[in-house]
């Protein structure tokens, strides 16, 4: 079994493989499907299941970062990311850090003692 590379990621690989599922995991754009196997379960892209005559035993399904939150939310506040980031009160945060969420379309807070 192809495990997955950098040049030409696989469609297939073992889930005990943990690096290679965290990084399976965090490609948010299509389904996988899970099989369990003689040999073990298996984690497959959907262009790899197409032949396969049983039904999965179970789906990752897709969670693009800009499709999760409420889309009135960012038109409301002129936002791309439904997202809020700061700190409480004597919290570890920066004007930097509320520049930086700013910049990249979610908002951002920072609570500053006195």
């Amino acid at each position: 079994m192809n495990m997955m590379s950098q040049s030409q990621p696989s469609a297939s690989l073992c889930v005990s493989d943990r690096a290679a599922l965290h990084s399976k995991l965090r490609q948010l754009k299509s389904p996988l499907f899970l099989f369990k196997r003689e040999k073990g379960t298996e984690l497959l892209e959907a262009s790899a299941c197409r032949g396969e005559h049983v039904l999965p035993d179970g789906m990752v399904l897709p969670a693009e970062i800009d499709a999760l939150g409420d889309s009135s939310f960012c038109r409301d506040h002129g936002l791309r990311y439904a997202y809020v980031g700061g700190s409480m009160a004597k919290g570890i945060s920066s004007v930097a850090m509320v520049k930086a969420l700013g910049q990249e379309g979610m908002l951002g807070f920072s609570v500053q003692p006195g």
